[in-house]
């Protein structure tokens, strides 16, 4: 919560005279944002979860679920991580509890969830489209017209406070994007999983590199660029795990 709080107020802690609207606050929080990301995902999955981390977690559900109840959704889940934690002292008195648990049939909205499932609904009916793919690189070829132009602009000059290398780096970020989308677009044509992993290469590019350097230049404003590459990139994980399905069905 401190660390947060810190995030949220900190242009006033890296200035000397506590200015909130300090302009590079909305880069320094990307930043931060960014390597903790990539730090969470170098740890998440390096190794297979033990099962007594899912009987943990089954246990924990449970304590809810014995002063609650549970909803048919959360005892479903409380079965699963019993099952996956099978074999440890104590997973069949788990599996009995969880069993044994009242019924509470007013499942309590979760706004958070819904909206995720929402919005994953959306992209797996959107990947099944055919023209899909060409709006996905049409977002991404608006994005990328949208970032040169923004360092076009520090190069000329025209954004106060920054060095014309800046621009120079976001130029050459937006030409790296580019040439990967189009490897996407040429392999994509023969083995549409290949082409994804290409174009998804080209959002990462955007998103940890390319877009810092534009909250730099466009604070906040940048935000709207940030929210198409996200939703490309949701896009892409949808129909790169929708192709690998098809392909394990397939062998």
């Amino acid at each position: 919560m401190g660390f947060g709080l810190f995030i949220d107020e900190v242009g006033k802690f890296v200035t000397a005279d506590n200015d909130y609207f300090y302009a590079p606050t909305a880069a320094i929080i990307y930043f931060v944002t960014v390597v903790l990301v990539l730090i969470v995902e170098g740890l998440h999955g390096r190794r297979a979860h033990h099962p007594a981390e899912y009987l943990a977690v089954a246990a924990d559900r449970l304590t809810a679920g014995l002063a609650g109840g549970f909803t048919p959704t959360a005892r479903a889940e409380a079965r699963e991580l019993a099952a996956k934690g099978a074999g440890e002292p104590g997973a069949h008195l788990v599996a009995e509890l969880v069993d044994a648990v009242p019924d509470d049939h007013t499942d309590l909205p979760d706004p958070v969830r819904g909206g995720v499932d929402r919005v994953v609904r959306w992209l797996d009916a959107l990947v099944d489209r055919a023209w899909a793919a060409w709006l996905l690189i049409c977002v991404l070829v608006l994005v990328g017209a949208a970032e040169a132009m923004v360092g076009l602009s520090v190069v000329r000059g025209e954004v106060a406070g920054l060095p014309q290398w800046t621009g120079f780096a976001i130029l050459a970020a937006v030409g790296a994007s580019v040439v990967l989308l189009i490897v996407g677009i040429v392999v994509g044509r023969n083995n549409h999983l290949r082409g994804a992993v290409w174009m998804r290469r080209a959002v990462l590019i955007s998103l940890l590199f390319t877009q810092l350097l534009v909250f730099r230049a466009l604070r906040w404003t940048a935000a709207f660029g940030l929210v198409l590459d996200v939703l490309a990139f949701m896009a892409l994980e949808v129909a790169l795990r929708e192709e690998r399905m098809v392909k394990a069905r397939r062998s």
